[in-house]
């Protein structure tokens, strides 16, 4: 019984696979380009408005809901094998760029813009610069990626903690704002 319910499991992961890059090269046309083969549980939202850019990776896996969204002129990038955890988004005005063989906790939040504040208080109008996740970075829970910051390969990201600045590549950061803890070896 077991193995007819996991074939049946992985059939239904098959169509909705299947079905996402179907609708999405529909809705999108050259402006996405999307594996057909991945792994999508749970919600998939990806809305993309004119002239946005996505290219996905192969075998990205969720565990949904997972957000995307990318305005006018934006740039999303995702690399191969990456997988998110329930809940995480990405909004992008600009360009959000992320590498190979990455891991994203639960509530994942990275934007590459914010709003303008004045006297009059927040205003219509966006600050844009783009944020570079390199390769084999982990991203603990409820980490919010802010704004021209860049990750370089195979740091992490405590559980937590709010990236404002650049992070060197092989380091471990947390914090609210994130700071480095140590630097991390190969043993």
């Amino acid at each position: 019984m077991r193995r007819i319910y996991d074939f049946f499991g992985k059939c239904g992961l098959l169509f909705k696979s299947l079905s996402m890059w179907l609708g999405s090269n529909l809705r999108y046309g050259s402006g996405i380009r999307l594996a057909a083969i991945n792994s999508w549980r749970g919600k998939v939202h990806i809305e993309l408005c004119s002239r946005a850019r996505c290219d996905i990776g192969n075998f990205i896996m969720t565990a949904g809901p997972f957000y995307v969204k990318c305005l006018e002129d934006a740039d999303l990038r995702i690399g191969e094998r990456c997988f998110f955890n329930h809940n995480c988004s990405i909004a992008c005005l600009a360009k959000v760029t992320i590498g190979d063989f990455c891991a994203f906790g639960n509530n994942v939040v990275i934007v590459d813009h914010d709003h303008l504040v004045s006297a009059e208080g927040v205003r219509n109008e966006f600050r844009k610069e783009a944020v570079q996740i390199g390769n084999r970075v982990w991203i603990g829970a409820n980490v919010v990626i802010t704004r021209g910051v860049s990750i370089g390969d195979g740091a992490v990201i405590a559980a937590g903690a709010v990236v404002t600045k650049s992070v060197p590549a092989h380091e471990l950061w947390g914090g609210a704002p994130a700071r480095k803890i140590k630097k991390l070896d190969n043993s």
